[in-house]
């Protein structure tokens, strides 16, 4: 009898998966039997009661934990050895106790927590190679904490905006993509760059904005829209963690001189130990172009040109405005008013999606997430798109050295109505009227100007890889490598008869690399039981 080709595929295929699986679930076991466990409950040393929420962290490991609402905590798949043990929750004092864990055995302990007026001492990285709390460092170093804000914001410099003392967040425009300048003290330099460094995950990014412009000014031709797109506000804001922020003589203490405009480091989510953790989110949101006119014109005849409003109704351009265009192709089904005239509240339409997976044992954590954002402005012409991917993994390669590699990808995409106070935009050539580039004020005429596009697409990756060798309770080394890339494609076109009869198009192909090698350690010395110092 002849033998199928592809059924011998499958059997092989099949035997060799079968293989695969068993020799996973034997790896898992051989790991399971040569590691320990921990268990126990947290409870208010006066009353007894079970403390609900208590943080515990196994030090020296990537091992976190929650206490549950009867007070228990549970550590699986802790390679032996002798850890310290460490339980914090506000409004109760710290308790560090040693924990020796053997091979395939639990250990049982319960831990008094005594309350103290004092908040839960903040944990930083930044300027040391493990951790510290904020007490013991130094040095002064804000700590924002994502989660501590009540509505999220839309980017990061607006989560900066207003954070911390010294942090100042200035310019925006309603153009999509427009970034804001971040000063932590202040312009620095006439000349030379006022630009704080930006970390993320220990690994340094491009600090200053994308160029604004195809061609440098003065240069005939389309200059684009002058967006000036900030690299910072391209990262998720849903994937931040916390944000450590160092400015003055310790910047360039830790960092060196290139830091005399201060730091920014940003921490983005990682796995916890626990099975997979799934996040989904969706967010929607509208506005509204108010009234900014004078003299009876409500919207210095620019009401011609906003986009239509989908929920019907709007506002009308003004006593002195002119009249709805009714006899041009380009504004059918424009939203009348109930009384026959138009109505042009500039309706915007934002949108966000966001799916997140967080997970992993005590030996690898993982946190993956993926966004997208749609957007759609005033202006006829102004939209967004972003799409981005994470991924953070850890691993405990040993008891006293683990190490974390992370990967962001974005895709960044706008599309801009000329503006601002070029010749050619479509707010200048309104608002002149008659004295604008045609010589005439028809909206019909000035709207030859939205054949003109403007488009900015942005690619950026950033990955890194960080290592980090405990060598004792007093010493600590870190070693990380990143990589930062980032490639801008601006586009500018002007239709066949504006300016040339054959029309006009413009590129500019902008990219920047960053390599960066980072090494930080430290070490403590303790003379007394009540002195201590940290190099």
């Amino acid at each position: 009898m002849p033998i199928n080709p592809s059924g011998r595929v499958r059997l092989l295929t099949r035997r060799r998966v079968l293989g695969a699986l068993l020799l996973m679930i034997s790896w898992a076991s051989n790991i399971s039997a040569q590691t320990g466990a921990i268990s126990g409950t947290v409870r208010d040393a006066r009353s007894g009661v079970p403390v609900t929420g208590a943080d515990l962290t196994l030090e020296g490991t990537r091992l976190l934990g929650l206490a549950g609402d009867d007070g228990g905590f549970a550590f699986a798949a802790v390679p032996p050895g002798e850890y310290k043990l460490r339980v914090e929750r506000i409004g109760y004092g710290t308790v560090l106790r040693t924990v020796r864990v053997v091979m395939g055995e639990t250990v049982v302990v319960s831990l008094l927590l005594s309350a103290v007026p004092l908040a839960l001492d903040e944990v930083l990285v930044t300027g040391v190679a493990g951790t510290a709390r904020r007490r013991e460092v130094g040095y002064s170093v804000s700590r924002l904490v994502l989660d501590d804000v009540t509505d999220r914001p839309a980017t990061v410099s607006d989560f900066l905006q207003g954070a911390a003392v010294g942090v100042e967040v200035t310019g925006s425009s309603g153009e999509a993509g427009q970034g804001k300048q971040i000063r932590l003290r202040g312009n620095g330099s006439m000349l030379l760059s006022s630009q704080p460094l930006v970390y993320i995950d220990g690994v340094r990014i491009m600090e200053s904005a994308f160029p604004g412009e195809v061609l440098p000014q003065g240069t005939p031709g389309p200059s684009g829209a002058n967006v000036t797109t900030s690299p910072l506000d391209l990262v998720s804001v849903g994937d931040i963690d916390r944000i450590e922020v160092v400015k003055g003589p310790a910047a360039t203490t830790l960092f060196g001189a290139g830091a005399a405009n201060g730091v920014i480091q940003v921490f983005t989510k990682h796995g916890v130990s626990g099975p997979a953790r799934w996040t989904a989110e969706m967010s929607q949101g509208t506005g509204w172009v108010p009234k900014f006119g004078v003299n009876g014109v409500d919207y210095l005849h620019l009401e011609h040109f906003l986009r239509d409003p989908w929920w019907g109704g709007g506002y009308e351009g003004g006593s002195a405005s002119q009249g709805c265009v009714q006899d041009d192709a380009r504004w059918d089904g424009a939203n009348p008013s109930v009384e026959g005239g138009c109505s042009w509240p500039g309706a915007q339409w934002y949108q966000k999606y966001r799916l997140a997976v967080g997970g992993g044992t005590a030996l690898v954590d993982y946190y993956v997430s993926a966004e997208a954002q749609d957007d759609t402005y005033a202006l006829p012409l102004d939209q967004l798109r972003r799409y981005s991917l994470r991924s953070n993994m850890g691993f405990a390669l040993t008891r006293r050295i683990e190490s974390t590699v992370s990967a962001a990808y974005t895709n960044f995409w706008t599309s801009n109505t000329v503006s601002g106070r070029t010749t050619e935009g479509l707010l200048l050539g309104t608002m002149r009227q008659e004295r604008n580039l045609f010589g005439s004020g028809d909206p019909r005429v000035v709207a030859g100007l939205l054949g003109n596009l403007s488009e900015q697409e942005v690619d950026r990756f950033t990955g890194g890889l960080s290592t980090t060798f405990h060598q004792s309770a007093q010493a600590s080394h870190r070693l990380s490598v990143g990589y930062d890339f980032s490639r801008q494609n601006l586009r500018s076109v002007y239709e066949e008869g504006f300016f040339q009869s054959d029309g006009w198009v413009t590129t500019r192909l902008w990219d920047r690399r960053l390599r960066t090698l980072d090494y930080v350690s430290d070490f403590a010395f303790v003379p007394g039981e009540r002195l201590g110092a940290t190099l």
